[in-house]
């Protein structure tokens, strides 16, 4: 489908893309990569464990046999 030239662009206009390109050409391929701080590489692993799918779907499933055990039981939880 071809576009009408002075069709506005979305893409071009958006505040992050522009953000993002001026970061991109700002970067320098030679410089090393910053060091990262022990809080910061713990913060990483903290997400990239309980950010996986396998420990969402965990928790949901233990949240969901929590709840029909208290359905059932009839605990008042």
């Amino acid at each position: 489908m071809a576009r009408h030239p002075e069709a506005p662009n979305h893409r071009r206009h958006s505040h992050l893309g522009s953000t993002l390109t001026r970061a991109r050409e700002r970067r320098r391929v030679d410089e090393p990569a910053p060091q990262l701080t022990l809080g910061e590489r713990l913060s990483d692993l903290a997400t990239a464990i309980v950010g996986s799918w396998p420990v969402i779907l965990i928790q949901s499933g233990l949240l969901l046999a929590w709840l029909a055990a208290n359905i059932t039981l009839g605990g008042g939880a």
